[in-house]
């Protein structure tokens, strides 16, 4: 009668659950068994088939070195997706910002920092000590414009009640540490202040704005800029990194990410897209009068620019 019954049982269940349920014969001895002495409420959930779950990739694989308004956020939206289909996750120590994304379940595999490369492990994980490291690297003229016009839409008072032409005399002043009398600032040791004189050699050297007010400068209420000295040390760290990426190859970022021997490179088949690319363009030229400030409040980063460039790590 007992298998009378479980026959009729597997006849009248759906088709569809009759082909994807594949029973060993052990498991319909079991069942049969549980279902003679009335105990099929007992029947223990791990003697069913199991969907084969995908595992999370290693932890502590790769460090983005973002430097502010180089493209990083399409990056890091390119990588989130990246996690999403191949189960990982991306923690970001970016400033004030701390969060994780991608598969929340996993141990981080990327991290993206606005912080010191040597400290990686300290902002990012043990597991990130020795992680291969890239960054992403523009043009430091077309970097300020957009990094004005950020803050500005970000409504930011510092670039809201001042022209790009005052906010860079306001930094000019304040490198030199000369008086802003005059000038409608109110000073503070923010990234919104020091990112406009050398931005991208002082954060590779000296890391996110938490440490640099820490400098004797920021103390004394002047700004830091770089040194010739510091200059050298950024030239170093960048030669040392696994890869270069350049902003304006960005649109080419996903192509160029797999012909590095970077994680998840030998993964990527053309199924994430990198994230909003080109906002700057819609931004006003500069007059050449600010672009001659720049360039003169921006000598090291033009210098750092010039020579990743020259680099065998940069991918092009």
């Amino acid at each position: 009668m007992a298998g009378l019954l479980l026959t009729s049982i597997v006849f009248i269940a759906p088709l569809s659950h009759v082909a994807a349920i594949q029973f060993s014969h052990n498991s319909v001895q079991k069942i049969h068994g549980a279902m003679i002495d009335g105990s099929i409420a007992n029947f223990q959930e791990n003697n069913w088939p199991k969907k084969e779950k995908k595992s999370c990739k290693p932890a502590g694989k790769l460090y983005f070195a973002h430097v502010m308004k180089d493209g990083g956020e399409s990056v890091n939206d390119y990588f989130q997706c990246l996690c999403e289909k191949h189960e990982c996750s991306i923690v970001h120590s970016e400033g004030p910002v701390h969060y994780k994304a991608g598969v929340e379940s996993c141990e981080p595999s990327i991290c993206t920092s606005h912080g010191m490369v040597d400290e990686r492990a300290e902002n990012c994980g043990s597991s990130f000590k020795k992680a291969p490291v890239f960054t992403v690297m523009r043009s430091p003229v077309s970097r300020i414009v957009s990094l004005y016009h950020f803050h500005r839409d970000l409504g930011h008072d510092f670039c809201v009640k001042n022209t790009l032409w005052q906010v860079l005399q306001i930094v000019e002043a304040k490198v030199n540490g000369n008086t802003t009398e005059g000038l409608d600032h109110e000073w503070s040791e923010a990234m919104v202040d020091w990112y406009f004189a050398n931005g991208e050699t002082i954060s590779l050297v000296y890391g996110d704005e938490s440490q640099l007010a820490k400098l004797p400068a920021a103390m004394k209420g002047t700004m830091q800029s770089a040194t010739g000295r510091d200059l050298i040390r950024a030239k170093e760290i960048v030669k040392g990194f696994t890869a270069i990426f350049l902003t304006d190859k960005l649109e080419e970022f996903p192509k160029l990410f797999g012909k590095s021997s970077l994680f998840f490179s030998w993964m990527e088949q053309g199924t994430c897209e990198l994230g909003h690319v080109g906002a700057a363009s819609n931004y006003p030229d500069p007059s050449k009068k600010e672009v001659e400030l720049i360039e003169k409040l921006n000598w090291a980063d033009i210098e750092l620019y010039k020579y990743a460039k020259t680099l065998h790590n940069l991918i092009k």
